[in-house]
């Protein structure tokens, strides 16, 4: 399932920072889904920085902007010229609630998009078939769009399984 060597060097960057946290969150006793949703941002905002990206939301007055979080460049007349990263993140374990936020990702153009999400172990392989067939059944995805998809397995091992799908 975890087949890294596809991994960009963005994705791996976004893996570590994610292995890291499980690591974090159990010293700490993380507890509670807000905890996780607002440290995820806090650390892809700061990974967009250090990668020279803006971020939204930037953790001030800009608020988040169609998407949980993304990075963008701008224009010397500060006009939106790429998006390399969208992200969405639901900690309900239902599926509705999972592709409610997923589908949202299959209509941008970004050059990398990240779901994360949690799900009971014996469950894990259902959504990465449901991610799957989303993202090869919608038309209008360009040629090698993709998607890092982020299983926290809440149940058992307490980490992220990762799955790349490359359209």
């Amino acid at each position: 399932m975890n087949n890294f060597e596809n991994f960009d060097e963005i994705e791996i960057k976004i893996k570590n920072l994610l292995d890291a946290l499980v690591i974090e969150a159990d010293e700490k006793k993380y507890e509670g889904n807000t905890i996780w949703t607002n440290r995820i941002k806090e650390l892809l905002r700061d990974l967009g920085w250090e990668l020279g990206f803006e971020v939204c939301p930037d953790g001030s007055s800009n608020p988040a902007w169609l998407f949980d979080l993304n990075w963008y460049l701008t224009n010397e007349d500060d006009r939106i010229i790429s998006l390399p990263l969208v992200v969405e993140s639901e900690w309900n374990r239902d599926l509705r609630s999972i592709r409610y936020d997923f589908e949202k990702l299959l209509t941008s153009n970004a050059e990398h998009r990240l779901m994360i999400c949690q799900a009971k172990t014996e469950l894990i392989e259902e959504r990465f078939q449901y991610f799957e067939k989303a993202v090869q059944d919608y038309c209008l995805n360009n040629k090698n769009d993709r998607y890092l998809i982020a299983i926290l397995d809440d149940y058992n091992t307490g980490e992220f399984i990762y799955k790349l799908l490359i359209k």
